[in-house]
């Protein structure tokens, strides 16, 4: 039977099924009248399956009633179909109301024939809204019997509309016996293994009561099989994970031990021949032709906005108390670095004290010079430390005249002075070197405070999740056979979509390119992968998609070391970042050498690492101008030259620390942006220049270091090549400008020499 099964498509199955559904519905009569549910589950379909379903429905209507009933049921299908294929393309409360319209006029055309009865009358009215109503619920369960392959859970709606839709065909089967087996068991039990084998015991279980609530009222069961059903299912849903065999043998287990203690009428033949049947049923039916709600309970919660809300408030809340404690540290080491360049009060009296117990300490006239003398021994020494911080060191000849005479040793308390202002300037100069740190650590705490409050302010825009894209992509790809285990939308603060998704397993049959046209048709942009985990016969198979952007990007390098040593100084870099930019950036160390390359390595190295962890992009300059101050004793600095270019619009920035002109070459005209500003690591505080400029397609960019500036060579040398150049290619272009600076210095280069280039175009 399997095989038989796997020559039919899936499509033909489902349609069947679907047909034979509708046949029981037709079924399915509430009191003297077809259940308005009918029309109802009719007309959730379109196209050439509306016929074919109302075609079923209408077979089961005959089957229950006959004379004006039947009639009025026909007309109602008439007028229906009428009005469906009249106005199409409608929303789904205006196909609801064209359902009560039929309903309408068939119960008043009726009416009409019975010679205006009263009763029929109003029948015909309350049956119309009912039918509108019901048609609102039904459409739900309409599109998901119409999925062939439907592998994402069932929402709540969904859930209850499908269950209803299967309570009315179990009740209109509910008379229906074929031998010793009941058509309404053989539907409940094969439902309810289903619902328990995919959402577990506690979802079969409600779904048990509704079908036996459903019966009970109709009258073809007793309202105590509800417990024996939701213990049935419970106990299936335990053995679940064993496997499909073990679902079905703990329902029918859990049913023969629930009923012995309820109802042991409902031990017989009939119905346990057919739990049997809907069991092996169960178990042939291939997996595709369920319905997955394993995970409805989690997507009801997790996946609810107010759930979503209240992750961001408390991750915000969380961001910004961390921003405040950098904030509060880094004031606290702000209010710490007050820098100090002359003598106050306190350091005064420490150096009188010092030199009055170093000079003095042992002199015959300490005792008349500092205790009966004090106050004009103190204000002469005063005098004598003023002359020598402005002078830096004194001699015998800067001591007043007075103390001279007085004093028994004026040239070893000029010396000692000396000596000990010396040592107080030293100090000073380290307190200032420490005063400087906690300056720059205090702009480093600050810097990461604002980087927190910045992503705790974004954060709503960043986690923009877009669900209803995220069901579109899913169905989609489910129609294509692609079997999605997770999809996750977002939008960011510029409006471009990131999808990533999940497969179960990886097909190797070219998946990728599957889902890159269906993402990009749905989102109605042009998509490309950006990250994969993709091979075949791996357990699962990932992709990052995000879209395509206008423009790319092409560069090249060439460099040369300076004339006699074996390494260059300067560095450089070429990265594409993830919010859709590309950033060149070129660092020339002082001097040449090892040493040099050590400086510009290090100042590229720190700007990809703290740009790629979201900072921006002058407060990372900030932060690299501080570890480079910090780095070292000596003097090390460098210049750094970034440009940023937005690969969707096309705009470049550019920031310049030192760094050497840049130059744009468009349609043979080439333009120049200087920049005057110090290295960076030079100073405590770093002063960006920062421009703009749109670029073009076909834009060539050239960032060079000073070597090719600073020697002597014509004063538009870089200019000039630009315009005589015929080359497109950006290393081509590189090669050329280095090559002709080679000439120009007769292969005498004076410093490094490195030509950065870049073409920008635009994608077709």
């Amino acid at each position: 039977m399997g095989e038989i099964l796997k020559r039919i498509s899936a499509r033909d199955i489902t349609f069947l099924i679907i047909g034979f559904i509708g046949l029981f519905v037709g079924r399915f009569v509430l009191f003297a009248f077809a259940s308005p549910l009918a029309l109802a589950y009719a007309s959730s379909f379109v196209g050439m399956r509306y016929f074919v379903v109302a075609g079923f429905v209408l077979l089961g209507v005959a089957s229950k009633l006959e004379g004006l009933f039947l009639v009025k049921y026909i007309v109602a299908f008439v007028i229906l179909s009428v009005l469906k294929n009249g106005f199409k393309n409608k929303s789904n409360l205006v196909q609801a109301v064209f359902v009560g319209i039929s309903v309408l006029v068939s119960g008043l055309f009726m009416a009409v024939l019975k010679d205006m009865s009263l009763y029929f009358t109003i029948a015909a009215i309350v049956e119309a809204v009912f039918s509108t109503l019901i048609t609102l619920v039904m459409q739900k369960s309409g599109k998901v019997l119409a999925e062939s392959y439907r592998p994402r859970s069932l929402d709540a709606e969904e859930l209850i509309s499908i269950s209803l839709l299967f309570m009315a065909v179990i009740v209109a089967c509910s008379d229906l016996q074929i031998g010793v087996v009941q058509l309404s068991w053989i539907f409940m039990t094969l439902i309810l293994l289903i619902t328990a084998y995919h959402g577990g015991g506690a979802f079969a279980a409600a779904m048990g009561t509704l079908f036996s609530v459903g019966l009970g009222l109709f009258g073809s069961l007793e309202y105590g099989v509800a417990a024996i059903l939701g213990m049935a299912s419970i106990a299936s849903g335990i053995f679940r994970a064993r496997g499909k065999f073990a679902t079905a043998l703990g329902f029918i287990t859990g049913f023969s031990v629930s009923a012995l203690y309820v109802d042991k009428l409902l031990i017989n033949g009939e119905i346990y021949s057919s739990m049997v049947l809907a069991a092996v049923v169960f178990l042939v039916l291939p997996k595709h032709f369920y319905f997955n709600i394993n995970t409805l309970a989690q997507n009801d919660i997790y996946s609810s906005d107010e759930y979503l809300e209240r992750a961001k408030t408390v991750l915000g809340q969380r961001l910004y108390s961390f921003s405040g404690s950098f904030e509060k540290l880094s004031r606290t080491f702000n209010e710490l670095s007050v820098h100090k360049s002359s003598l106050n009060k306190n350091d005064i009296n420490m150096l009188i004290d010092d030199v009055a117990a170093k000079a003095c300490n042992n002199c015959k006239r300490n005792s008349v010079c500092w205790q009966s003398n004090f106050y004009d021994t103190y204000q002469t020494v005063f005098s004598i430390l003023s002359a020598c911080e402005k002078k830096s060191r004194i001699d015998v000849t800067d001591i007043p005249e007075g103390f001279r005479k007085s004093c028994t040793n004026v040239s070893w308390f000029a010396e000692v002075t000396n000596r000990l202002f010396e040592i107080y300037k030293i100090n000073m100069a380290w307190q200032n070197r420490i005063v400087e740190s906690r300056a720059l650590i205090s702009e480093q705490l600050g810097g990461v405070s604002k980087l927190i409050q910045s992503l705790a302010g974004e954060l709503d825009l960043y986690m923009n999740f877009k669900v209803d894209l995220e069901e579109s992509i899913r169905e989609e790809l489910a129609r294509n056979k692609i079997d999605v285990a997770n999809i996750i939308v977002l939008e960011d603060k510029h409006g471009k979509y990131e999808v990533s998704i999940m497969q179960k397993k990886c097909i190797g049959r070219g998946c990728s390119k599957e889902i890159i046209k269906v993402v990009s048709r749905l989102l109605n942009k042009k998509m490309r992968i950006e990250d994969t985990e993709c091979g075949f016969g791996k357990e699962s198979c990932r992709l990052r998609i995000v879209e395509e952007q206008k423009y790319k990007i092409t560069s090249g390098v060439a460099r040369m070391a300076k004339s006699g040593s074996k390494e260059s100084g300067d560095n450089y870099s070429c990265m594409e970042l993830k919010n859709g930019e590309v950033l060149l950036a070129l660092s020339d160390g002082m001097g040449s050498g090892r040493r040099a390359n050590e400086e510009s390595a290090a100042a590229v190295d720190l700007l990809e690492d703290f740009i790629e962890s979201g900072f921006e992009k002058d407060m990372a300059i900030k932060m690299i101008n501080s570890v480079l101050v910090l780095k070292s004793d000596d003097e090390s600095f460098s210049t750094l030259d970034i440009c940023s270019i937005d690969l969707n619009t096309g705009l470049a920035e550019f920031i310049k620390i030192g760094a050497a002109s840049t130059y744009i070459l468009r349609d043979g005209a080439v333009s120049v942006i200087k920049s005057s500003s110090l290295p960076i690591g030079m100073l405590n505080t770093v002063d960006l220049e920062v421009s703009s400029k749109q670029l073009r397609s076909g834009d060539i960019l050239v960032m060079v270091t000073d070597g090719l500036t600073d020697f002597e060579l014509s004063r538009d040398f870089i200019a000039d090549g630009l315009r005589a150049v015929k080359h497109r290619n950006p290393q081509e272009v590189a090669d050329f400008l280095l090559t002709e600076a080679i000439k120009k210095c007769e292969g005498k280069l004076r410093d490094d020499m490195t030509v950065l280039t870049a073409r920008i175009w635009q994608k077709s």
